[in-house]
């Protein structure tokens, strides 16, 4: 049988991530002032 679609995408993010950690290169966005106070008011609902 082959792989499914879950280990396949897993280990495609695992490669992906652990890429990233070996060269970084270039900073990951950080998030905007105003969508980070959103996330934080909807958490209380």
């Amino acid at each position: 049988m082959g792989v499914s679609w879950y280990e396949a995408k897993a280990s495609i993010v695992r490669d992906a991530i652990r890429t990233y950690l070996a060269h970084q290169s270039m900073s990951l966005p950080q998030l905007r002032k105003s969508y980070r106070d959103n996330l934080t008011l909807n958490e209380g609902r």
